[in-house]
C-alpha cells in the first residue's frame, strides 16, 4: 500500500514532536491504521494522545450510550449527553483535536469470531480495553491470523495491567555506547540483537551504536502459562506484584465460566503463584480489593494507564523506542508499574 508523506502543514503542526521522533517516525503514525475497542477511561486519554499524534487512521468501536459513572474519567463527555449513544457524542469533540486524523466509528454491538475476521483487515493494530475472558482469548486468535499487532489493556479501580502480543519486531535503534559494547546474540528468552555496528559523533564526542533488535512476542494465552520469571534470581521474583497472578486468575477463571468468588480468585492466584515459583500471596486485601474494584473507573489511573498504553503504540508505530516487552502491572495502592516479560 502506498504510504502519503508529511505535507508542509503537517511538518509545521508536528514540529515538536518530529524532534522527538523524527519526520519518518511521523510519516508512519500517519499511515498507519488503528482500531480502539471499547471507549472507556483508558481508551479516552489514549484516542487523545493517538489523536494529537497525527495516527492516520482511528476507528473506535463501542455501542455503550454515557451513564452518569462514565463522566467521572471520560472528559470528552458532558451531562448533556447521558442516555446519549456515546460514540456520537465524543466524535466531533475528537475530530476538533486534530481534523488531520480519519476518525470513524462503530456503534454495533462488539462481537467477533474466528470464522469472519473481514472486518479486522483494515486495521494495522488493535487496542482492546476491559474485554471479557473469551472475547480477548478470540480477539487474540483473530490478530495472530492476520498478523496484526494488538496492545491489550484492563482497569480494575485502582489496578490494571497492559499487555502487547507485536508478533515478531525487528526495529533498529541507535544508542550511546555502553561500557560493555553490544554484540550480536541472545538477549533474553524473547529477544536478540541481530546486527551491530558503532559510529564516532564528532559533534557530541561519543561513539554511538547502531543495533537491529529482534523481539518476539507471545499471545496472551501463553504468557499466562509462561514460566518465563522462574529464572529470575530469587530476590527478582520476591518484588513481582501479586496483580500479576490475579490477572492471569480472573482471565482462567472466566474463561472456564468459573464462579468468581473471593475464595476462587485467592486459590487460582496461589496456584499460578506456585506455577511462577513465588510463594502464596501473603497481603490478601488484594482480593477483596480487586473484586469490588473490578471495572471501575478512576480518572487519574486511565489517564497513567491509558497514556502509557498510548507511549507505547507511538513507540512501535514509530520505531523510535523499544515497545515494551511485554506485561505490565499498574499497582495504584503501592504506586508501582512494573514490567514482567513472560
Amino acid at each position: 500500500m502506498a504510504t502519503a508523506e508529511l505535507s508542509a502543514d503537517e511538518l509545521a503542526l508536528y514540529d515538536r514532536q518530529l524532534r522527538v521522533w523524527g519526520a519518518e517516525g511521523q510519516n508512519k503514525i500517519k499511515n498507519a491504521s488503528v482500531l480502539l475497542i471499547n471507549f472507556n477511561g483508558v481508551g479516552t486519554e489514549i484516542v487523545k494522545n493517538l489523536t494529537l499524534s497525527g495516527i492516520g487512521s482511528l476507528e473506535l468501536w463501542d455501542s455503550s450510550t454515557v451513564t452518569e459513572d462514565d463522566l467521572s474519567a471520560q472528559f470528552f463527555l458532558s451531562e448533556d449527553d447521558v442516555g446519549k449513544n456515546k460514540l456520537e457524542s465524543v466524535q466531533p469533540r475528537i475530530k476538533d483535536m486534530n481534523p488531520r486524523v480519519n476518525l470513524t466509528i462503530n456503534t454495533s454491538p462488539i462481537a467477533f469470531s474466528i470464522e469472519d475476521t473481514s472486518y479486522f483487515e483494515k486495521f494495522k493494530l488493535v487496542i482492546a480495553n476491559n474485554l471479557s475472558a473469551k472475547q480477548l482469548h478470540t480477539l487474540n486468535a483473530i490478530t495472530r491470523k492476520l498478523s496484526i499487532t494488538l496492545h491489550i489493556t484492563a482497569e480494575h479501580g485502582l489496578f490494571g495491567y497492559f499487555y502487547n502480543d507485536l508478533l515478531i519486531n525487528i526495529s533498529t535503534y541507535t544508542e550511546k555506547k555502553q561500557p560493555i559494547p553490544r554484540t550480536p546474540g541472545k538477549l533474553s528468552d524473547n529477544s536478540e540483537i541481530l546486527t551491530v555496528t558503532s559510529k564516532f559523533d564528532k559533534e557530541k564526542g561519543e561513539v554511538y551504536e547502531t543495533y537491529s533488535l529482534k523481539t518476539s512476542f507471545k499471545p496472551f494465552e501463553e504468557a499466562v502459562k509462561s514460566e518465563n520469571l522462574k529464572s529470575l534470581k530469587l530476590k527478582f521474583r520476591k518484588r513481582i506484584s501479586p496483580i500479576l497472578s490475579i490477572t492471569f486468575a480472573l482471565y482462567e477463571l472466566e474463561l472456564e465460566d468459573a464462579e468468581i468468588t473471593e475464595e476462587s480468585l485467592k486459590a487460582r492466584a496461589n496456584q499460578i503463584q506456585e506455577r511462577l515459583g513465588l510463594n502464596p500471596v501473603v497481603e490478601e486485601s488484594y482480593f477483596s480489593d480487586i473484586l469490588q474494584q473490578l471495572n471501575t473507573e478512576i480518572a487519574p489511573v486511565a489517564a497513567i494507564l491509558g497514556g502509557a498504553v498510548a507511549q507505547d503504540v507511538i513507540n512501535q508505530l514509530s520505531g523510535k523506542d523499544k515497545p515494551i516487552n511485554n506485561f505490565m502491572v499498574l499497582d495504584g495502592d503501592k504506586f508501582m508499574m512494573p514490567i514482567y516479560e513472560l
